[in-house]
């Protein structure tokens, strides 16, 4: 209460944009300049799309040092996706191991294929990794895919290169005599992260001799 036992006026805190905005017409009075109220206004809202942009990247820079970290530390395979709902086609959010001894982890078709006899298509998973500058990422053929659907990666085997950031792509062929069709989130390859040893070609004039010389494909026989 207040003199003569009238109640105390209560003067509502500033918020931070009402205290940017009276310092700028501080400045202007100061300078002796004058700006309207949607002037100041603009003013106010180019500051905060700075602050926004501050703000975005530092985000930006904590996410690429938390990334490097993993990848460096962890042999992690950071990854991302075209589209959030490619997450949802794995149980856990992210390619997995199914058994405790499995050594790849899979990987599942992000649309629905129809593959013909003979035919060829390269299927999207719909993901981009990042992995070490000193490793490569196998993807390899899932045998239940050929024996029950006789269905291969036209390839053989492929290879993720650590400076690729495009979708990883499977390349499928239909090696039967009916057509088959894959669903969108069935498996369809299965992928190692392997490091490698940085080796240098170096050109010499002799090379050292081995018992089995040039002796190539079935020089050893059959049994």
């Amino acid at each position: 209460m207040g003199k003569r036992g009238r109640p105390r006026k209560i003067v509502p805190e500033k918020t931070e944009e009402e205290k940017i905005a009276e310092a700028i017409k501080q400045d202007l009075k100061s300078a002796n300049a004058e700006l309207s109220e949607d002037d100041v206004r603009a003013m106010l809202d180019d500051i905060s799309k700075e602050e926004k942009t501050t703000k975005e990247e530092s985000e930006k820079r904590a996410e690429r040092k938390r990334v490097e970290n993993l990848i460096k530390n962890r042999h992690a395979v950071c990854f991302t996706a075209e589209e959030s709902s490619t997450l949802d086609l794995y149980p856990e959010g992210k390619p997995v191991r199914q058994t405790e001894g499995s050594a790849c982890v899979d990987l599942r078709a992000d649309t629905r294929v129809v593959l013909k006899p003979g035919m060829v298509r390269l299927v999207s998973t719909g993901l981009k990794v990042e992995i070490r500058r000193d490793c490569c990422l196998m993807v390899y053929p899932r045998s239940s895919l050929s024996i029950k659907k006789s269905i291969m990666m036209a390839n053989s085997v492929g290879i993720i290169d650590s400076d690729y950031r495009g979708i990883v792509m499977v390349p499928l062929i239909n090696i039967g005599k009916e057509i088959q069709i894959l669903e969108r989130g069935e498996r369809i390859a299965q992928a190692m992260l392997i490091r490698g040893i940085g080796e240098s070609w170096e050109y010499t004039t002799h090379l050292a001799e081995t018992e089995r010389g040039e002796g190539g494909m079935g020089s050893t026989g059959t049994m």
